[in-house]
């Protein structure tokens, strides 16, 4: 974990590491939920495959789990609405599921912290429930519903316009073909084998 203005914020080198798909189970909008987020600033977007709680919590957990620094966070990188569609129209209803499992449970665990849910938590509370449920070992049957989720964050982040362009590099190898140049200009030829 790195620190981020004296808190606890994941670095995209931890985010990244051994990260794929991401999961959850399903809950219902209720109405202290509502009243909740009223107060948050709105998406810009709708939902279509996630609660608007859901889609709240995976806003303020793709962002905490690849902040804005340098160069864009995961907010500005559109992967909150990137996963929703991929829940609606690409994954599997196990991988869906398990997408709405794991945004429940932050949204849950933030609540019994204190805070009126994940998205309203302060960014200390937030980092702590997400250390804490990242310290949990993976089930015997398979992954860790957070990793899951951190893997789908970092793929949407890294595959979108923002993340592409502005946080990768790209070195194109061998580089661009030039057909017939002086020897001169590269210095020696290479040999293969």
């Amino acid at each position: 974990m790195a620190a981020k203005g004296g808190l606890p914020m994941l670095n995209r080198r931890e985010a990244f590491g051994g990260l794929m798909f991401v999961a959850a189970g399903a809950a219902a909008l209720t109405p202290a939920h509502a009243v909740a987020q009223g107060a948050l600033a709105p998406l810009g977007w709708t939902p279509a495959a996630l609660t608007p709680v859901q889609a709240m919590t995976l806003d303020a957990a793709s962002e905490a789990i690849m902040p804005a620094t340098d160069t864009p966070g995961a907010k500005e990188a559109g992967v909150a609405r990137s996963i929703d569609a991929w829940v609606g129209n690409y994954c599997v209803a196990a991988d869906a599921a398990a997408i709405r499992g794991a945004l429940d449970r932050l949204d849950a665990d933030a609540r019994a912290a204190g805070a009126a849910s994940f998205a309203a938590a302060a960014p200390a509370q937030q980092a702590a429930v997400l250390t804490r449920i990242d310290a949990e070992p993976a089930p015997a049957t398979g992954r860790a519903p957070f990793a899951v989720l951190k893997e789908y964050v970092t793929v949407a982040f890294f595959t979108s316009r923002p993340g592409a362009t502005r946080t990768l590099r790209y070195d194109p190898n061998p580089g661009p073909y030039r057909g017939c140049i002086p020897v001169s200009q590269v210095g020696r030829a290479w040999a293969t084998s």
